[in-house]
This record gives C-alpha cells, sequence and structure tokens, in this order.
C-alpha cells in the first residue's frame, strides 16, 4: 500500500507543476504577468526504531536506522516579480514600473489589489469625468486611496512623472499615482484573478514614497508596460521534466497494483 500512496503523491505533485507550468505558458505576453515556481516536499518521512525489527515477528527484516516516507508534496507556489522586461508602446495609458512597486486598483468590494499590470485606459463617468482604470474596469488609486481621473473627461495631453505625479497639457492636477511595496512579494502575495494580489500572511504593505530613501517603490515610465518575465525556454524544459515524472510515477503506480493483483491471488 504504501507504494501506492507514495506513486500517488508523485503523481499529485507532478499534475500541479504540469499546471502551473501550463499557467506560465500561457502568459507569456500578459503584461506584468509574475512567473508562478515552486517546491517538493518529501512527506511524512519517518525513522524507525534503532535496533532491527526481529525476521520472526515482521516476516521481514528491517535494517537499524531504515527510513520510510509517504511520497512526495508540493509547496506552496511563489511568485517572480523580479526581471520583469520593459517594452515601449507610446500609448499614454500604459504605465511601467522601473522597480519593485505595485499599482494600486479599487476591487469590487473595497479592497485594494495589487498588480505590476499598466495596460490602463480610460473610463467615462456618469458625472462626465473619466477614471483611469485597468482592462477589467478596476480604478487606479492615487496617493490618498482615490481614483485617478480626468476633470470633465478631456484625457488629452494626460502625462504622468517618474514620481507619479498627474497632469494635463502640462497642468498639474495634485494627484499622484500611488505606488506600494511589500517585504519578498513572491511569498507573500496571493493571486486574486486578473493579474492582481492581495496581501497574505506575514505582509507588510506599504504605500511608497517617491524620491524617500529606500521606500521609494521604483519610478514610473509613461508609454511602457512591464511584459511577462516568463521564459519560454527554461518554462518549455521544466514541462519536459514534469512530464517525465508524471510518466515514471504513473508506471509505478501500475507496477505497485500488480505486484497487489499477484499478492491478493495467492492461496495457501
Amino acid at each position: 500500500m504504501q507504494s501506492l500512496w507514495s506513486s500517488l503523491s508523485a503523481l499529485q505533485a507532478s499534475g500541479q507543476w504540469l499546471d502551473r507550468l501550463a499557467q506560465n505558458v500561457a502568459n507569456l505576453n500578459t503584461p506584468g504577468y509574475a512567473a508562478a515556481s515552486g517546491s517538493f516536499a518529501d512527506a511524512l518521512t519517518a525513522a524507525d526504531l534503532p535496533a532491527a525489527t526481529a525476521a520472526g515477528v515482521a516476516g521481514r527484516l528491517t535494517p537499524p536506522g531504515w527510513r520510510g516516507g509517504s511520497g512526495v508534496s508540493a509547496g506552496a507556489p511563489s511568485l517572480d516579480f523580479s526581471a520583469m522586461p520593459l517594452q515601449l508602446t507610446h500609448q499614454p495609458t500604459d504605465l511601467a514600473i522601473q522597480g519593485d512597486g505595485f499599482f494600486a486598483l479599487a476591487g469590487p468590494n473595497g479592497e485594494r489589489l495589487l498588480t505590476k499590470a499598466g495596460n490602463f485606459t480610460w473610463s467615462p463617468r456618469p458625472d462626465g469625468s473619466a477614471w483611469l482604470t485597468s482592462v477589467n474596469g478596476l480604478p487606479v488609486l492615487d496617493s490618498n486611496g482615490q481614483p485617478v481621473f480626468a476633470p470633465g473627461g478631456q484625457t488629452d495631453g494626460f502625462a504622468v512623472s517618474p514620481d507619479g505625479d498627474v497632469s494635463f497639457n502640462g497642468q498639474p492636477t495634485g494627484q499622484r499615482v500611488a505606488l506600494w511595496t511589500v517585504n519578498q512579494p513572491g511569498n507573500h502575495l496571493l493571486p486574486a484573478g486578473d493579474n492582481t494580489y492581495l496581501p497574505g500572511p506575514g505582509a507588510v504593505v506599504q504605500q511608497a514614497n517617491p524620491g524617500n530613501g529606500a521606500n521609494t517603490g521604483g519610478t514610473i515610465l509613461q508609454g511602457a508596460l512591464s511584459l511577462s518575465n516568463a521564459d519560454l525556454a527554461v518554462q518549455m524544459s521544466q514541462l519536459l521534466q514534469a512530464q517525465r515524472l508524471f510518466e515514471l510515477n504513473a508506471a509505478a503506480l501500475q507496477i505497485s497494483d500488480k505486484m497487489m493483483q499477484d499478492a491478493n491471488s495467492i492461496r495457501t
């Protein structure tokens, strides 16, 4: 039975690995996408007593210090937000972050969502103004926690300085596109859908202060996008490894099943 459980656990872990790699490949062209990676751990390994098991008691001889495990478990996936390549688009509403900061979006339930994706657009409002939003219509927040907007809906001459200051036709509005920093974001941010993230346990989220020491969050580059950092060559190489791991453990599971069938067919 132990061989069955060990093979089954490895099948589940390799299946999760394959799903994660497939997601990375599917998002190669998604702006601000952070490649996901994972780890594997030994499941419930335990050491027997130092003395060998007597053959007359156990029906076999267990060597002293023998260690037995229950297979493998997949660790929680981590996200890689580093080394996102930049692409110039010359689209005024496209914003890229050069640094470790995140844009803040107003979630549908009032929560603050974080994202690296800066492919924004203008969304008209009933009062005649226009909000800067994500492609899914979530407002981009300024340093006061309010949506970044174009007064009167006039979006001509929209400009964002490296520090995030918003102006139209050279006239400052007093708004600043907010950047936020997170300690070890790859381990502390949880995917919330549509390339956005929520702080998880242990996350320390702070609003960045441009030009102030270590917590600047980086600078904003208008007319550019942070692209996915998933490398196709790396993903395909790991995809072959994950597929091979799945195949080997599927074969091991079949062999264990055959051995149990043979054992059950033995008649004394």
